[in-house]
């Protein structure tokens, strides 16, 4: 007589809770993200604050690995946002001592994109992984120049990339720069001509064509190598 195959389990937990507890209908601050098995069905069952929300994904192992990919990824933001409410942007640094730009523009994600919208937020990511920290590093914000503006935007042009992705990451750099100094982050302002600056190096090296509004991987690559090569003033410090 064959054995019985176990019973699947009602709930099942897929990643760490983020406040590292078990969740209970009296407790305001837990949450949890569980994949279950619903009328045959695999999903996930979200714990926050004493609320709860199914969302049902499909059937089968694929629903349950697109079910485990959901819970993730609603683990991943539920934390995000208990990192904005338990924070303020740059809440961390000291004024008057090293501003790291690296660390300055992922607290700028973090704390200001939840105030765009989701494709927006995901092309100054793009900015600012692929582009201005593979460049600029931990670099001093109020150490930054024009010479460092026109080495991020000259090297940038030559290594292929087109003006309208130079500008908008440019652009994401001023939005920091801006933020900082209204919460006295910065005493001055670094880069008063920021764009203008960049849009004159476009001009000079004939960038006027208006291109996709992110870089790949494989031109970010690009522009470092041509950084190293040909500009080690300019090259990023990593």
């Amino acid at each position: 007589m064959p054995l019985a195959s176990a019973p699947v389990p009602l709930y099942s937990t897929l990643v760490p809770r983020c406040t590292g507890q078990a969740w209970n209908d009296s407790s305001e601050e837990a949450v949890a993200a569980i994949l279950q098995q619903k009328r045959g069905r695999w999903g996930v069952l979200t714990l926050y604050r004493g609320r709860r929300k199914w969302q049902t994904v499909g059937e089968g192992e694929e629903g349950r690995r697109a079910s485990q990919a959901l819970a993730t990824e609603v683990n991943r933001q539920l934390e995000l946002r208990a990192r904005r409410e338990s924070s303020e942007f740059l809440g961390w640094h000291v004024p008057g001592t090293p501003l790291p730009i690296d660390r300055a523009f992922y607290d700028w994600l973090l704390h200001y994109g939840p105030t765009v919208r989701r494709a927006t937020l995901e092309r100054y990511r793009t900015h600012v992984e692929n582009q201005l920290v593979p460049y600029f590093g931990p670099k001093d914000l109020a150490g930054i120049r024009d010479t460092d503006v026109i080495g991020f935007a000259s090297t940038a042009f030559a290594a292929g990339a087109a003006r309208d992705p130079v500008l908008n990451a440019l652009s994401c750099m001023r939005r920091v720069v801006h933020l900082a100094l209204e919460r006295g982050h910065l005493e001055t302002n670094p880069l008063p001509r920021l764009v203008r600056l960049a849009k004159q190096v476009a001009r000079a090296q004939g960038k006027t064509k208006v291109r996709a509004d992110a870089w790949t991987k494989e031109e970010a690559a690009t522009l470092l190598t041509f950084s190293s090569k040909h500009e080690p003033h300019f090259y990023p410090l990593l």
